[in-house]
């Protein structure tokens, strides 16, 4: 854990950890709650925190914005919150973590912004959607490789309904990256 001390010497810190099914195939995120407690006493102003992990719509806002609020940091201004899902395919030698479009968000337009700054300077293409919500849901549906159901339907246009997720604008996220990459990877 002595690692974790050296956080308060960086300027970005990304969390990218495991999200489970607990066994009633709810969301476990207690990694993601875990990395905030060791986080916590090393986290200074005027850090980014990128969260990359696939979690429900929802989960930056409500997990790691309201715990960095209870810390008494105002987001936006002394310190910075945004969501840009983890995009790999191991092992397809036609793309690599610089060329698959990157997802990028804010909880402000200034998280965004400089969310889009650290992810331009890796990246090859950033997308960037009007919410973390957004972009929580596109990692959703767009992770789901399988053939969708009824009942996978509704589930997830239940999720949007619930983050005031404007579906077209979801749909254009989709547009884009098939115009910057041609999907020929599977994305996770």
């Amino acid at each position: 854990l002595y690692w974790f001390s050296l956080i308060s010497n960086c300027d970005i810190v990304i969390i990218c950890v495991p999200t489970p099914l607990n066994k009633n195939r709810e969301p476990d995120l207690s990694f993601i709650t875990n990395t905030l407690n060791l986080l916590d006493p090393h986290l200074t102003k005027a850090q980014l925190i990128s969260l990359e992990s696939t979690t429900y719509p929802g989960t930056t806002d409500e997990i790691l914005g309201q715990f960095l609020e209870s810390k008494g940091f105002r987001i936006g201004e002394d310190i910075f919150l945004s969501y840009s899902p983890e995009r790999e395919d191991p092992g397809n030698q036609n793309y690599s973590t610089k060329s698959i479009p990157k997802i990028v968000s804010g909880i402000t337009q200034k998280c965004c912004r400089i969310s889009e700054l650290l992810y331009k300077s890796i990246v090859e293409h950033t997308v960037i959607v009007s919410s973390t919500q957004t972009a929580e849901i596109f990692i959703n549906v767009n992770s789901n490789n399988l053939p969708m159901d009824e009942y996978s339907g509704n589930v997830i246009l239940s999720i949007i309904n619930q983050a005031d997720i404007n579906i077209p604008v979801l749909l254009l996220v989709t547009d884009v990256e098939i115009l910057l990459g041609d999907m020929n990877y599977d994305s996770t």
